[in-house]
């Protein structure tokens, strides 16, 4: 019995003791990266890769199969031939519309004969080769260092290939699978001004100013607001807004009037709400210096307009005017957008004071200019209807 035991274990000994053999023989030390495995299985060289294949960290002489173990990978290649070894893939990410983006690509020869590198050719024409190209030898264990380029011409994705003619007998046409994503870049806006500074203007005489708003960036500049603010808003309107989405390189036209109702400083703030992260709100400075009725020294060959009574009304109000000689006289009343309202007086009047009532019924709440032109001559006044 202890016999047929003895002999057991001699046999199971003998059996292993080849393979302990080999095993201390074909140790490997490899540093523990993650490996995408690729590549065939030959009768010949064992070698060990880094992670995707990329650095030579150990070899060994034994025949054996091609292992992923999932920090490392074990290729095979027959003896006295060049092997091939770089990444099957490269994704450059996302890359702005007509910037360049670069990667390197390393190319190894894991065989034990010179690796021939007769051609190099890459496609479509997003991609190209800056350096590292071309017909070339890498000795055993030797490595080169391809330099790509990807510069997208449209937004979307590009698919490309690198394709390396090499004396590999495994992969004679090694191919890298490119890919790489075109994005637009921001909008970008911009003001002709940062300020529009209307000057000296009489009191309750409209004035009209323009402002261009551009798009030099990329993409589409959609504008979701465009409001005056500040306390001397009220005497500054929007007459033209600009269009709510600008292309690339377009422009749209704003037109400000300043209609003021009162003398004095002026100070408001036009602001225009966009997509552009940089200036989400673009901000324009309005100013003005009103020269007020009472300021205007009055001639007694003037014609003049007086103060509506009574004001505020509802529904009716009371307009005089008097001018010194018979002419032609045209009296309008405008809201504050300049639209004009109604024609109160319109053609020939002998000299002296008249009076004419105006009627709100028809018209809603809000402050409303009276205008009489005379001789050449413009004057201007405000009134509120308040019902």
């Amino acid at each position: 019995m202890y016999y047929k035991r003895f002999t057991y274990l001699y046999v199971l000994a003998f059996l292993l003791l080849p393979c302990m053999v080999s095993l201390s023989q074909t140790r490997i030390n490899w540093q523990a990266w993650d490996a995408n495995g690729a590549g065939h299985s030959l009768s010949g060289t064992v070698q060990v890769y880094s992670s995707l294949g990329q650095s030579l960290v150990g070899s060994s002489s034994t025949s054996t199969h091609l292992l992923h173990s999932g920090y490392l990978q074990l290729r095979v290649s027959s003896s006295g031939t060049a092997s091939i070894v770089a990444q099957s893939s490269l994704d450059f990410g996302d890359v702005l519309v007509g910037e360049p983006a670069m990667k390197n690509l390393v190319v190894q020869n894991g065989g034990s004969a010179p690796l021939t590198i007769s051609a190099t050719s890459i496609t479509p024409s997003v991609y190209s080769i800056l350096s590292g190209g071309g017909p070339q030898s890498i000795s055993a264990g030797g490595s080169i260092t391809l330099r790509l380029q990807f510069r997208p011409a449209s937004s979307g994705t590009a698919t490309g290939t690198l394709t390396i003619e090499n004396n590999s007998p495994a992969d004679p046409t090694f191919a890298v699978s490119l890919e790489g994503r075109g994005i637009l870049g921001p909008p970008d806006l911009q003001l002709s001004t940062l300020t529009l500074s209307f000057g000296s203007v009489p009191v309750l005489t409209p004035q009209d100013m323009e402002l261009e708003v551009r798009n030099v960036g990329a993409s589409n500049l959609e504008i979701s607001q465009q409001i005056i603010a500040g306390q001397d808003s009220l005497h500054f309107s929007i007459l033209q807004a600009a269009t709510s989405s600008i292309n690339p390189s377009g422009t749209s036209t704003m037109r400000i009037r300043h209609l003021p109702l009162s003398g004095g400083s002026k100070r408001a703030y036009l602001r225009l709400y966009s997509n552009d992260p940089d200036l989400p709100i673009a901000e324009v400075i309005l100013t003005s210096i009103v020269t007020d009725l009472e300021q205007i020294p009055h001639r007694p060959s003037d014609a003049r307009l007086y103060q509506n009574y009574p004001n505020p009304f509802n529904p009716t109000t009371e307009i005089q005017y008097s001018i010194p000689t018979d002419g032609e006289v045209l009296l309008r009343v405008y809201d504050l957008l300049g639209r004009e309202v109604e024609r109160l007086v319109e053609g020939f009047r002998p000299a002296g004071t008249s009076r004419i009532v105006f009627d709100g019924s028809d018209y809603p709440s809000g402050v409303y200019v009276y205008q009489i032109e005379w001789n050449g001559k413009t004057i201007s006044r405000c009134m509120s209807l308040l019902k």
